[in-house]
């Protein structure tokens, strides 16, 4: 939404750290089409979430890279080790 959604290199990172396809909407300022779409849904204007997709077009959809999967993950890894090294120093427990 908004500007963030306009980043090439954003929706990319998005993408393949989530391990799933990221869209950017043709509009980019969608917020309020949003919380309009999910009160139709709340009033029963549409069925189920699936009605919804029909409501916006989508301008690009950024994929993940099986080439950058390994560097990735080992990206997260790196994150997981400093977010338990964080815990054990602020005196909390280290989860697996």
């Amino acid at each position: 939404d908004g500007g963030a959604a306009a980043n090439d290199l954003l929706l990319n990172l998005q993408a393949q750290f989530a391990g799933l396809p990221v869209e950017r909407p043709h509009g980019l300022e969608t917020t309020s089409l949003g919380a309009a779409l999910f009160a139709g849904l709340g009033v029963g204007r549409y069925r189920n979430v699936e009605e919804l997709h029909g409501s916006l077009s989508i301008e690009e959809r950024f994929q993940p890279s099986q080439e950058l999967a390994a560097m990735v993950e080992k990206q997260k890894r790196g994150w997981q080790h400093a977010i338990q090294a964080v815990r054990l120093f602020a005196g909390g427990r280290e989860e697996p």
